[in-house]
């Protein structure tokens, strides 16, 4: 019992790896740019890093741990993240940040796809469920409290204090991979080794216009959520509120997700996860609109408030069509394990990519960010009822 609750945090650990590293240093932003004197969207530049290299090294790390075993390679993970995170804290100039947050993310990025695989390994699926019950919604909880943590290291000991956090989190994390995961029982899990092209798969699965249909939508809630994650920050500045208290802001999205994907879960007992999906659409459309007209008429006042709650609606439908979308991407194709894999690569890459761009498009305006959350929303809506409609 007792060898199965350690087991259990540290897969937990495992799982929330990315994103805490992710998301606590967000308040700090606004700080970042001041200490370096650059603007919004170099100082964002950081986040769309990170963000690249979670997406890229989620397709590398799966072929890297058939070959060198899961535990020396979350390891080897692991001793990145540690040494890159005290750098992050370090760095002289905004470009040895933006440098060290993607090196950050390859070791962070280990722990986070790895320890989804070895509960795989480990237990049969009824108590994979499980035990996914239990680490789910603390990774989602996670999210709720790095940037709270993020803002008042920020207050106390500067924008370096959040990743000194994720360097003490690594550490910690190193040890209870090493003493809790055994290498030994994992290799009883042989791997069905295919013989399959990557490339000309990969290309197999991106023509299946379902598939394409449900990483389009599942990608635009990754865009809105990450790119409020590096905007927000700079808004809620700019209207005088501080790092600390910014941390709190982002506390209700994670509540609000856990809140939909609770609902959704009691929705898919009655109707089809399609259908759940759609709802969430419709959700996501009307938190951007919204947004949009709240962002229009209150600026200044109560822009916060406006932010917080169009965006708490919008993680709310997160949490019918996130988990909805991608398990209609995995059941759209014939090889679900890389469909997985490269849904995943999709979220973080659009994330990022949409992140730098329309973080440099908006310039801290909260009306043109807000309307872009509404297209976003709009794009969700239109690629399903394209792309599905055709595809049936």
């Amino acid at each position: 019992m007792k060898r199965h609750f350690f087991l259990l945090a540290t897969l937990v650990m495992m799982c929330m790896s990315g994103i805490i590293a992710s998301d606590i240093y967000v308040p700090a932003l606004p700080i970042i740019a001041e200490h370096f004197h650059v603007s919004t969207s170099v100082t964002q530049q950081s986040m769309s890093s990170y963000l690249l290299m979670l997406a890229i090294f989620q397709l590398i790390y799966g072929s890297l741990a058939r070959q060198m075993g899961d535990k020396v390679t979350v390891l080897l993970g692991g001793i990145i993240f540690l040494i890159f995170s005290t750098a992050c804290a370090y760095a002289s100039s905004i470009e040895q940040l933006v440098i060290f947050r993607a090196f950050q993310a390859i070791g962070a990025c280990a722990a986070m796809v790895i320890g989804i695989g070895i509960v795989g390994k480990l237990y049969r699926q009824e108590q994979a469920a499980k035990v996914f019950s239990i680490i789910f919604p603390l990774v989602a909880i996670s999210t709720a409290i790095s940037p709270v943590i993020g803002g008042y290291l920020t207050k106390f000991y500067g924008w370096g204090g959040p990743f000194l956090f994720t360097t003490l989190f690594s550490f910690l994390l190193l040890l209870m991979v090493f003493f809790n995961i055994d290498q030994s029982t994992l290799s009883k899990h042989k791997e069905v080794k295919q013989n399959i092209h990557l490339i000309a798969a990969y290309k197999s699965i991106l023509s299946n216009k379902r598939f394409l249909a449900y990483a389009i939508i599942s990608s635009c809630g990754y865009i809105s959520y990450f790119l409020y994650f590096t905007q927000a920050p700079f808004i809620f500045h700019n209207t005088g509120i501080q790092a600390h208290v910014i941390g709190y802001l982002f506390s209700p999205l994670a509540v609000a997700y856990i809140v939909g994907n609770f609902i959704a879960n009691r929705l898919l007992k009655k109707i089809s996860s399609d259908k759940v999906m759609y709802l969430g659409i419709f959700i996501f459309l009307a938190s951007g609109l919204l947004m949009f007209i709240g962002t229009l008429f209150l600026q200044p006042i109560g822009l916060a408030i406006i932010m917080t709650v169009t965006m708490s609606i919008l993680t709310l439908g997160n949490g019918f069509f996130l988990p909805t979308s991608a398990a209609g991407a995995v059941s759209a194709t014939d090889n679900p394990v890389l469909a997985s894999g490269l849904i995943g690569f999709l979220q973080f890459f659009f994330a990022a990519v949409g992140a730098a761009v329309i973080g440099h498009l908006t310039k801290d305006a909260a009306s043109i960010f807000a309307l872009f959350i509404l297209l976003l929303s709009g794009t969700s809506l239109l690629s399903a009822k394209l792309f599905l409609k055709r595809a049936k």
